[in-house]
Parts: structure tokens; sequence; C-alpha cells
């Protein structure tokens, strides 16, 4: 795959807004107003697929390897020692963790977390991502600091999470990110300790009501 042209690029993102307006009017409109990042270059692998560097600070930072984003991508989906019921991911990059996370865990809900939607714009600017866009196990949600994905994980009867976070994402946006990983780590935690109190407290609740 070469370096998208300009028009190659308006093509794949109007295909992938068309697939995101099914699943919602409101989020493709925000998407359509979002503006691109600014300072970012497109760059092509050495295995023909594309990564993008970002200016941030005076510094260039890659979303992805440079070399082969998809094997980088399959390593961090591929680092859990079960498959968890819900995978959240901490920031969109160009795609890939999302894309090898449906290949590796194709029954597992995930929740994509991302704070700047021009990052998610340029996703959809660079990659065909109809294929996950259209996926109705996956969510994606724009959030300053996680609270909206603690509202999803309390109507999930589970405590069998798991969370990837993108790590150029966490360079970018440190508070949003950190505070991500904080407040499902402390919904997990809290779940455990609900679920062993049930356990343990089952059969003397039971006798009480009976008697």
């Amino acid at each position: 795959m070469n370096i998208p042209s300009q028009e190659l690029k308006k093509t794949t993102y109007q295909n992938n807004l068309i697939e995101l307006k099914k699943r919602s009017e409101f989020f493709a409109s925000q998407i359509t107003e979002a503006e691109l990042p600014e300072n970012y270059q497109i760059i092509e692998t050495k295995t023909g697929d594309i990564t993008a560097s970002i200016e941030v600070e005076d510094k260039k930072l890659l979303l992805h390897s440079k070399y082969d984003p998809v094997k980088e991508a399959k390593r961090s989906i591929d680092i859990f020692d079960k498959e968890p019921e819900i995978l959240i991911i901490g920031g969109i990059g160009l795609g890939y963790a999302t894309e090898a996370a449906v290949e590796s865990m194709p029954k597992v809900k995930i929740l994509v977390l991302e704070k700047d939607l021009s990052f998610f714009k340029l996703a959809l600017t660079l990659r065909d991502l109809r294929s996950i866009i259209s996926n109705k196990n996956i969510e994606f949600i724009i959030t300053e600091k996680g609270e909206e994905a603690i509202q999803i994980l309390q109507d999930l009867n589970t405590k069998n999470i798991a969370i990837a976070l993108h790590r150029p994402s966490t360079e970018i946006y440190p508070d949003t990110y950190k505070n991500i990983s904080k407040l499902v780590n402390s919904f997990v935690n809290s779940r455990e300790i609900n679920i062993a109190t049930l356990s343990r407290f089952q059969k003397l609740w039971t006798k009480n009501i009976l008697n």
C-alpha cells in the first residue's frame, strides 16, 4: 500500500462515515465538524501498511510501528492470560489494535475510548475501518475521563474485564488514559469484592429469608 492520495483519503473517509451514520447519526455529525490533527504526517511502513506521526511539543510521535503496525497491534492484544468478556481499548490510534482484538477474540465486547475527536477522524481518513465500525460488539466512546465506560460496565454482569492502552495516546493525553485505567481497575476490584461478599454470605442470607 502506498501513501494514500488526497482523493483516496476522501473516498476512505466518506465510506467510513457512511458506515458510522448507520450506527449513530450524532457521532457521525461530531466527526464531520471535527478538524484533523495539526502537523500529522503519513508514513508508509516496511510492510506496506501506513502509520502516522504527530508533532507534540516539538517532538514527533509515531502512532504505530514504522515496520509492522499489524504485528505490533497483535502483540498488544495477546498479552492477556485469558480471554476477557469485555476489552477496553484506550486510544484508537489508526484502528490496528481494535482490528487485532476482533481477529483474536471475535466474541468479546470491545469498548474503544478516545479522548480526541480529531484522532478518530484521522483514523477514518487514512484507513478503511468499516469492518470494525459496523461490528455491533464494538462501541466507540469519546471521553474526557472515562466515566462513560463505567456506566456501561455497570450494566454488564461481569468482572472479567481487560484494558489495553495505546501507548502514543497515553503520551499525548496522559491524564485522560491514567484516569481511565484507574477507574476500570477500581471498578473491577469493587466488583470482585462484591462477588466475594455475596458468595460468603449467600447461605446466611438464604437462611434468614427462609426464617
